[in-house]
């Protein structure tokens, strides 16, 4: 199934370069574990930008723009009071029978959110996710306002790709 994914994934990628100068940057979601081996072409090192973590990531990608249905900037809030920003996504159709499969089993490890090839957001997978919907804290540099103008480039991404999909 991963490599179904990963050659339509390429294919998707041929058409977007082919497509008249337009470049349309993926959104990417990836699976991830504090511990591991750097090893061969599966796995990676990643550093998340703002926390520094360091995390082993799957090159596999699980997700991607053309299963989200909506992206939106939100703020979760903690016991404590404190407001960690980040972006709501939803996924569409079959997608959130994967963001399900993913979830249930990868729990305790992390699913990373890219945008054209750099972690912008990361989230630890604590729960068996059902309803399509996923909250991931932000880990792109910038402030709140600069997060919606991302939020809304993704979109358009989002809908670029939805589109080529159709055709």
């Amino acid at each position: 199934m991963k490599k179904i994914l990963n050659i339509a994934l390429l294919a998707l990628s041929a058409v977007l370069v082919s497509c008249g100068g337009k470049d349309t940057k993926l959104v990417t979601f990836n699976v991830a574990t504090r511990t591991g081996v750097d090893t061969g072409l599966a796995y990676k090192t990643v550093v998340m930008p703002i926390s520094g973590m360091k995390l082993i990531m799957n090159t596999d990608i699980v997700l991607y723009s053309g299963d989200i249905s909506e992206i939106h900037v939100a703020e979760n809030t903690m016991p404590t009071g404190e407001k960690i920003p980040g972006f709501f996504v939803y996924f569409s159709g079959r997608a959130k029978n994967k963001l399900t499969n993913v979830t249930a089993s990868n729990i305790g490890s992390y699913i990373v959110m890219m945008y054209d090839g750099k972690p912008i957001g990361l989230r630890i997978i604590d729960t068996v996710i059902t309803d399509g919907r996923l909250f991931v804290c932000s880990e792109y540099g910038e402030d709140f306002d600069s997060m919606h103008k991302l939020a809304a480039e993704m979109m358009d991404s989002v809908k670029d790709v939805n589109e080529m999909k159709k055709n």
